[in-house]
């Protein structure tokens, strides 16, 4: 079992930008880096004690540390976590997957972890087929907005009718009924019918890909420690070994 992180945390005033920092003072002080990311469980997320926790964050942090190097990570909305990295606000953000749009002002580490996308569906959808091209027009498909998967999803002309903003309302939507098929990982899937107590059976899955996802740090900060990214990846590599 994961346990929350012994951290400094500090709960954000303006719940639009951030729900909590972490703050890691390094004693070496060398330059401060600015990380955000979202809460998604059981990836990254708050534990009962308000402290981040999750298999995703618990290797950034083991990375960083790693390194000496002092940091604070941002809990945010996704689409503000890549957008605040894009103007320079923020130094990097996880976890993602690589896509086009991100490679443009970001450049990806190793991975720090690997999940397996699904389609997941009520048991009333009837003969789904992810490869017919005729079902991207009969179904109402979801993913959480501004994700690698919702982006991937529109280019590919599936009907995508409604822009949910985390996980909660991706499945509240699914549940009642204004989404046919949702794209999300198997494990925040289980995780949300664990929260939710939710029978397992409650939706249908089917296996759709395996997925890396790590960390992107913005091309201005790269450019600034040429170095920084051969030596995270390498202690990245470490904790991956020592962090299960």
């Amino acid at each position: 079992m994961i346990k929350p992180l012994n951290a400094t945390v500090r709960i954000g005033l303006c719940l639009s930008l951030y729900l909590a920092i972490y703050s890691y003072p390094s004693v070496a002080e060398n330059n401060l880096i600015r990380l955000a990311t979202q809460n998604k469980a059981p990836f990254q997320y708050l534990g009962p004690n308000g402290g981040m926790t999750g298999l995703a964050v618990k290797r950034v942090i083991c990375a960083l540390k790693g390194m000496d190097q002092e940091f604070e990570i941002a809990m945010m909305p996704w689409k503000d976590a890549q957008n605040l990295t894009a103007n320079g606000e923020y130094d990097g953000f996880f976890v993602g997957s690589r896509n086009e749009s991100r490679d443009t002002f970001a450049v990806a580490s190793d991975k720090i972890i690997t999940g397996t996308l699904a389609w997941i569906m009520r048991p009333t959808t009837k003969n789904f087929n992810s490869a017919d091209p005729d079902n991207k027009e009969k179904y109402r498909y979801g993913a959480v907005f501004a994700t690698n998967k919702w982006r991937s999803l529109r280019k590919s002309g599936y009907k995508m009718v409604r822009k949910p903003r985390n996980t909660n309302d991706l499945f509240g939507m699914l549940k009642n009924t204004d989404l046919d098929v949702v794209l999300e990982y198997i494990s925040v899937y289980e995780d949300y019918v664990s929260q939710n107590g939710f029978s397992p059976g409650m939706f249908t899955t089917i296996p759709h890909k395996s997925s890396d996802m790590g960390m992107y740090f913005s091309k201005k900060f790269i450019n600034t420690r040429p170095n920084f990214m051969t030596a995270f990846n390498g202690t990245l590599a470490v904790c991956r070994e020592k962090i299960k």
